[in-house]
């Protein structure tokens, strides 16, 4: 387990994903700040927002990953998806890793699907904006069948599997998706709509850390 109060340097390619772990004040064991030049960083999370520019995000990637490894800190790479799942780029990423021959590798890939928060007062994620929305109109829309399927994974729960993979060894090198627990549209617009309640209160909430290939 890490020392109490653990600092993790925040880097991302997008501002509001990173303010969000920024603002986080429920974990006594870690706080998460801005390391510029990696200063003082013992261990590292990169959020990529996957819908920018592949070519851009694997030099940011590339470069921090070599600072980190200049350094000896363990990083945690975290592919934040949109709408769909990309996974052109989900490979090109892995294979832009496997081929920087870190021996031992300092990474850990994380694959994120359907992230949602409530710790800034404006929606951020795809799963975000779509939530805040119904909660708004008060309407969510459902496909013809109701069967399009999500797996809202809630920011505190994100963070709490971070944090396990970045302080186990033998997550080193290795690949992980990240998700909650699955829902029909049909049963996300039944919960949004006729209880009313807010993002963070979805029940059953159950984060599943599953090893990648």
């Amino acid at each position: 387990m890490p020392r109490k109060s653990t600092s993790i340097a925040i880097e991302s390619n997008n501002q509001k994903l990173s303010e969000i772990f920024l603002k986080l004040a429920e974990f006594s064991e870690v706080h998460f700040e801005k390391d510029h030049g990696l200063k003082s960083a013992t261990y590292c999370v990169y959020l990529a927002d996957l819908s920018a520019d592949i070519t851009s995000l694997s030099q940011e990637i590339i470069e921090l990953i070599q600072a980190c490894q200049s350094k000896n800190i363990k990083i945690a790479i975290c592919l934040v998806f949109a709408e769909k799942i990309n996974i052109e780029k989900v490979s090109y990423l892995k294979n832009l890793l496997g081929s920087l021959n870190q021996s031992p590798p300092l990474y850990r890939l994380l694959l994120i699907r359907d992230l949602y928060q409530d710790v800034l007062p404006q929606p951020v994620t795809f799963l975000d904006k779509l939530l805040w929305q119904s909660i708004q109109d008060l309407h969510w829309h459902t496909s013809t069948k109701g069967k399009n399927l999500f797996y809202p994974l809630y920011i505190n729960d994100l963070v709490t599997l971070i944090i396990k993979t970045l302080f186990l060894n033998s997550t080193a090198g290795k690949t992980f998706w990240v998700f909650g627990d699955k829902y029909t549209d049909l049963e996300m617009g039944f919960l949004l709509l006729r209880y009313r309640v807010r993002p963070n209160q979805l029940p059953g909430r159950s984060p599943i850390l599953r090893s990648g290939k």
